[in-house]
């Protein structure tokens, strides 16, 4: 039976390790021993920092933990993270409190991922044996497969008879916002100049920022003021 899992990730050379959680494995019909470390390599940042300088070899993987159930194998997740946090070694600076539902941040003794790392270069590329390997990984795998979700609906017929019944007559009458008010017929002329069939083919008029004078088309002007003029001179 293939399971989400949770895994620890340990760098040899100093100690540092990373703890995670994986459930996209079920979808694509890999257990985690053959999609940890082979078909998947964590999203953090820090974690594929450290891959970029050191490579996949200078790294062990375990599978910790697995639960068929998705919330099980999130608090468990987040309760190894809790326990770990305070530890200068642990590359996690964040878990979710599952008394109060607080995310906890801690970055006490820890470097940042991208400190001192040129903003253009942040977007670390993998090397080529990475490459390799997600490629042979990943090769056959995942090829017609059907969604789970395909021609099934989130919500049941009793979800769907609830949920109108809630809705009906909720905004009815004066219940609406707009209840008793029209459009003036400067606002309909703007509102029908700017629908999309109204403006298909053609360039999106535009107009002079009156404090900078820069063109922007005219929908965008109000949020261009908010930005770069009322936000900075407050």
């Amino acid at each position: 039976m293939i399971l989400p899992y949770v895994y620890k990730i340990t760098l040899l050379s100093t100690g540092h390790y990373y703890w995670g959680s994986r459930t996209a494995n079920v979808r694509h019909r890999r257990s985690p021993e053959d999609d940890l470390w082979i078909s998947y390599f964590t999203s953090s940042r820090t974690v594929k920092r450290l891959v970029a300088e050191h490579g996949c070899d200078a790294f062990v993987a375990r599978v910790d933990y697995t639960n068929s159930n998705c919330d099980d194998v999130y608090w468990y997740e987040q309760d190894r993270i809790k326990k770990s946090i305070d530890d200068p070694l642990c590359l996690n600076n964040k878990f979710q409190d599952r008394a109060s539902g607080d995310t906890i941040f801690s970055t006490s003794g820890k470097t940042p991922w991208n400190k001192g790392v040129a903003s253009k270069a942040r977007g670390i590329a993998r090397s080529d044996d990475v490459k390799a390997k997600i490629s042979a990984g990943r090769r056959g795998k995942g090829l017609g497969i059907i969604p789970v979700h395909k021609g099934k609906s989130l919500w049941s017929e009793e979800q769907r008879a609830e949920q109108s019944a809630k809705m009906t007559g909720r905004l009815v009458g004066d219940k609406n916002g707009f209840f008793g008010k029209t459009h003036s017929i400067e606002t309909r002329a703007k509102i029908a100049a700017n629908t999309s069939l109204h403006q298909k083919g053609r360039p999106k008029p535009r107009v002079s920022c009156p404090h900078c004078g820069q063109s922007v088309t005219a929908n965008t002007l109000p949020m261009h003021i908010r930005h770069k003029h009322i936000k900075h001179d407050a």
